[in-house]
Parts: structure tokens; sequence; C-alpha cells
């Protein structure tokens, strides 16, 4: 089952958040790799990603953020860029705050952002990342 890879994928970057942050200067994050499923989508993706940042919210977290980035692919010829139809990454910023709902962490909602990013995605590849204080700002 697809479903038990990002649940694994998720509580592991829940645990490790705090050794995580312990360890970063700036901001604790976490980067996965995946890629799209038969039938996924970058939208559905994207609805997962949101389900999950409004979960969040829901539940008193607001020091965190979900971004879906595509995959960007270059024509070494031509100069072409392209977006990659087969892996896409995701960014969790400040992923330690998440430790401030974990007991609300298995709700149908919870459950129902899953069962999302299952259907659209597979998880290859997890990396907890230290981004820069202020790289994210609002670029108005």
């Amino acid at each position: 089952m697809k479903l038990i890879p990002i649940i694994i994928a998720l509580i592991y970057g829940v645990l490790s958040s705090q050794a995580l942050a312990d360890e970063c200067d700036g901001v604790p994050s976490i980067l996965r790799i995946s890629n799209y499923l038969p039938g996924g989508s970058e939208q559905g993706l994207r609805d997962a990603s949101q389900a999950h940042e409004d979960w969040y919210r829901k539940n008193g977290v607001d020091a965190n953020d979900q971004f879906v980035i595509p995959i960007l692919d270059v024509d070494p010829q031509t100069d072409d860029i392209t977006k990659n139809k087969d892996r896409v990454a995701t960014l969790h910023v400040n992923s330690p705050a998440s430790i401030a709902s974990r007991e609300n962490q298995d709700d149908t909602s919870w459950k129902a952002f899953l069962k999302m990013y299952a259907a659209n995605t597979d998880v290859q590849e997890t990396i907890f990342l230290c981004l820069p204080q202020g790289l994210l700002r609002d670029q108005d």
C-alpha cells in the first residue's frame, strides 16, 4: 500500500524535528523528492499540500508552511526549459513547529490529506535542510 511510506516519512519528519532544530541556526525544513503515480497530478499534490497546511492551521500551528515545487528539465543543446512530468519536490518549511500538534496527528482530516498525497506521489527521497533565515521572505 502506497500510504505506508508516506506515513513513515511524515512520522520520521516529526520525530526528527527537534534534533533538526537543535543543529540548525536557520529554519529547519524537509525537502521531499517524489515521483508522480499513474493518475497523480501536480494539482492533486497541491490540493494535498494545502489540506496539510490547513490541518496545521486548524490545530494551532501557523509557524510552518508547505510548498509544492515543480522540478524543471533543461535541454543542454537548446537551453529549453520544461516542467518534469514524472518528478516533483515538496518543501515543509519550519518543520519542528509541527510538534505542537502531534497529539492530533491521527484524526480524520490528517488521514484524508495523507490519502491525497498517496494518490498522487510516491516519496523517493527525504532531505533535511537548514534554510538561511529570511530566504523565503515575501518578494513584493
